[in-house]
């Protein structure tokens, strides 16, 4: 289960898969993503994404693979293009489909 917390944990929105939350982050407008971070986890190259909205909200999903996080899922969101990106803590700018290539 997918879910976005406000900023005291509690529960603003589910979904079963990364497509609910693409959904929530294009159909609201006063609550917009201010900063991605994509980091390596565990042991066996996995990643973690986690995404902070301008009113505290935030949202985290685990990958399996860092590089299908990067590669594909990031990529081609294009509701997020331009919210700064951060790999394992590095500042990499504006997200655009060149990001990660």
């Amino acid at each position: 289960m997918n879910v976005i917390l406000d900023k005291f944990g509690n529960v603003i929105s589910r979904s079963e898969n990364l497509r609910g939350i693409r959904d929530y982050i294009s159909r609201s407008h006063s609550d917009y993503a201010i900063k991605i971070d994509a980091s390596h986890v565990g042991n066996e190259g996995e990643g973690l994404l986690s995404i902070l909205f301008n009113s505290g909200n935030s949202y985290q999903v685990r990958f399996a693979s860092f590089e299908v996080l990067t590669r594909y899922a990031l990529k081609n969101w294009r509701n997020l293009y331009g919210v700064m990106v951060s790999v394992d803590g590095v500042n990499k700018g504006g997200l655009t489909y060149k990001t990660f290539e």
